[in-house]
């Protein structure tokens, strides 16, 4: 009888292992998958912005960091991921004034306690003039 209650003991704890072993896989791959969202370096930025989601009149916005490829904002709404917007904002350096506009995609919104949601914007189809004032920002 102590060699069933073994072998089931076992088998029990050999169980527990794979399922545990499969969790981990799962987990570790999500959390690479959040590590590496960001794929461009940010720096801070600190300007109001209009954001026009699809179908929806637009807002102001204020945003917290920029990157080549996007920027987060500080949002009053909840903005489900995935949604197309379009953004347009001006950006003041080295004695000028650059007004940047692009379509945008919803990456991710996350609850940020009084200020309402933080937002990921990836910028999509940005132009030159845009694009270019973006990255002599990044440089400087």
């Amino acid at each position: 009888m102590s060699h069933l209650r073994f072998t089931a003991c076992h088998a029990w704890r050999d169980n527990l292992r794979r399922a545990f072993d499969k969790w981990m896989v799962y987990f570790e791959r999500d959390i690479a998958v959040s590590v590496e969202q960001r794929q461009a370096p940010r720096k801070v930025m600190r300007v109001k912005l209009n954001l026009a989601i699809d179908g929806a009149p637009p807002m102001v916005v204020r945003s917290m960091d920029i990157s080549s490829q996007g920027m987060a904002v500080s949002c009053p709404l909840q903005i489900p991921v995935g949604i197309g917007c379009y953004l347009a904002f001006d950006m003041f350096f080295n004695g000028k004034t650059y007004s940047v506009a692009s379509r945008a995609k919803v990456m991710y919104c996350i609850y940020s306690s009084n200020d309402g949601f933080k937002v990921g914007l990836q910028f999509q189809n940005i132009d030159l003039a845009s694009s270019t004032a973006i990255a002599r920002f990044m440089e400087g």
